[in-house]
């Protein structure tokens, strides 16, 4: 990556934090860089600064994403801990929590992973530890305005749901009512009909893009499924009903 890129990401990033770039452009960039990228030494209070920026981002990866980083260890040596001292290098964290930290990692690493070999079974385990710590700290839904579930409309999903694949199966991890992560498996055509309706697609398109995904035809036996699926995650309260 150049230099003028990182610049400008830094940049951004001091946005994302509420720095006043106007003010100094450059003490700022130098401020990000000297807490972020690698190679960086500075002396005093900025030096212990940057030694909590980083542990922090570190710590909560490390603690977050376990089974990847000592399968990766075990596997593709340094491999997860390169990725991650570039991710802070190249990119940082645009949030303003540490919860978000884990997902904005993978979504740099999973290249950087592939391009050092790391196998497909790895990145699948760490989407799924990082859907699992998703669901557990997401936001509560609050009162959403839900009608009947049509085919040409949107379907209200729970913010504290996610879909992901583990060992060749799909999974589907939600929060219950009592607040604890629940999992349960789905056949692939299931998978893909609920990650659709999480992007905010109509019922009907969801399940056409579902169905030519997994090569599945829709007939009657299909739908009646699919409707019963829709049942039961009404029932578990990961369908929240149907968007306006």
């Amino acid at each position: 990556m150049s230099e003028e890129k990182k610049d400008q990401d830094l940049e951004d990033l001091g946005k994302g934090i509420d720095l006043d770039l106007g003010k100094d452009r450059e003490r700022e960039i130098a401020f990000l860089a000297a807490c972020l990228r690698k190679g960086q030494k500075p002396d005093g209070a900025l030096a212990i600064y940057r030694r909590l920026v980083r542990t922090n981002i570190v710590n909560v990866v490390f603690r977050l994403l376990p089974k990847t980083r000592a399968r990766m260890n075990e596997k593709w040596p340094d491999a997860f801990d390169d990725a991650l001292v570039d991710f802070m290098d190249e990119v940082g964290s645009r949030s303003h929590h540490l919860r978000d930290v884990p997902a904005e990692f993978l979504r740099y690493a999973e290249d950087a992973w592939r391009k050092a070999g790391v196998g497909e079974d790895a990145i699948e385990l760490a989407r799924y530890e990082a859907a699992s710590f998703a669901v557990e700290t997401a936001p509560a839904d609050g009162e959403p305005i839900a009608g009947e579930i049509d085919l040409d409309h949107g379907v209200l999903v729970t913010k504290a749901a996610r879909v992901a694949r583990l060992d060749g199966t799909w999974r589907l991890l939600y929060r219950d009512a009592d607040n604890d992560v629940v999992e349960i498996e789905i056949e692939p055509f299931f998978a893909h009909i609920v990650t659709s309706l999480m992007n905010g697609n109509t019922l009907r398109n969801a399940m056409n893009d579902a169905a030519g995904e997994a090569r599945v035809a829709l007939d009657s036996s299909v739908l009646e499924r699919a409707a019963a699926l829709l049942a039961d995650l009404g029932q578990r309260g990961v369908v929240l009903g149907g968007a306006a």
